[in-house]
């Protein structure tokens, strides 16, 4: 049986590669460049766009977001999992701030439920359980209504 091969995380350390990868050479990601671009899909949530602003190849990113995964449920610390978990919690930040606004009725609440619906479709997009169960809730408020409008009180 082979033995596991443990990525050495040596990020932190001035002078040495980001990641020793015992597969192929060094990887660029590194703290400074995860940093900027987590901030950026904080920001704007597209980890496409943001990898593209910071000349880094979107299937790179996502690579790297795969081996994150990997490491995080191999209960590994590295890089690629630190970054994982900050592309997911600004995402989620990002998704707060959407839902936010439009508890509070901003006026502009409709660029906010688009970007909902686009960007986290499997969440509030029109196949979601959540459009689903409010669109049911809707009807039957609808029926309602009109089974009220038509009966006479008085």
């Amino acid at each position: 049986m082979a033995a596991k091969t443990k990525k050495t995380d040596t990020a932190d350390k001035p002078g040495k590669p980001a990641v020793k990868n015992p597969v192929g050479r060094p990887t660029d990601l590194n703290e400074e460049l995860s940093a900027k671009i987590i901030a950026d899909v904080r920001e704007f949530i597209s980890v496409n766009h943001a990898a593209e602003a910071h000349c880094v190849p979107r299937t790179t990113v996502q690579t790297w977001i795969a081996h994150g995964y990997d490491d995080l449920k191999a209960g590994i610390d590295s890089i690629f999992s630190r970054f994982t978990t900050g592309i997911k919690q600004a995402r989620a930040e990002f998704t707060k701030e959407c839902i936010t606004e439009l508890r509070i009725g901003n006026k502009n609440w409709q660029s906010n439920a688009w970007l909902l619906e686009r960007c986290c479709a499997e969440d509030f997009g029109k196949d979601s359980e959540l459009y689903k169960q409010l669109l049911e809730d809707y009807k039957m408020l609808m029926q309602a209504l009109i089974d009220q409008k038509g009966v006479n009180h008085g």
